[in-house]
């Protein structure tokens, strides 16, 4: 039982993505937010390039995806462009910054909550001195320089070079020996 739960839960996370997506409406506004997710693809794949030598953090095969690579293309084509869409569809723009500080959490919590549970199951393992503490401060960045992106995009570009070389600088990323 616990094996078909492993092999299906990113099937069924994406699906959930999804279908929430879809069933919202939050779909209907894809233009207004696709420069953001495509933003978000981007930044995933440079981390994932950087960090392909060095991992920090490493997929395990699933019954939908063979290997590392094969899952980082498949959430960031089918979780993160979704997900990205209902985050900034949902964004409490015209509110107070508390409720805002709170929206932004509760997404924060939801990713670390799915996180988590990928880690238990056996589908995604920490390295390098990575672990799910870096994660969720990764989702928080992550949520926090979305909003900025969908406003200000050159600030959120800057943002994301600063985080890099800071991860880089502090997990000893040996970027001088890449191709």
């Amino acid at each position: 039982m616990f094996k078909m739960i492993q092999n299906f839960f990113p099937l069924f996370v994406t699906s959930v993505i999804l279908l929430f997506t879809f069933f919202s409406g939050a779909w209907k506004q894809w233009r207004r937010f696709y420069s953001s997710a495509l933003f978000y693809i981007c930044v995933q794949f440079g981390i994932s390039y950087l960090t392909y030598e060095h991992t920090l953090w490493h997929f395990k095969e699933s019954a939908i995806t063979p290997n590392h690579v094969v899952t980082d293309f498949f959430i960031a084509f089918t979780n993160f462009v979704p997900m990205v869409i209902l985050y900034l569809s949902w964004y409490p723009f015209q509110s107070r910054w508390m409720k805002q500080a709170a929206y932004v959490m509760a997404w924060i919590v939801t990713f670390a909550i799915i996180e988590s549970t990928f880690n238990f199951l056996g589908l995604i393992t920490f390295h390098n001195s990575w672990n799910l503490c870096w994660s969720i401060v990764v989702w928080a960045a992550t949520f926090i320089v979305i909003r900025i992106h969908h406003t200000k995009p050159i600030l959120a570009w800057a943002i994301c070079l600063g985080c890099t070389a800071f991860l880089i600088l502090w997990f000893d990323i040996p970027v001088s020996k890449l191709k």
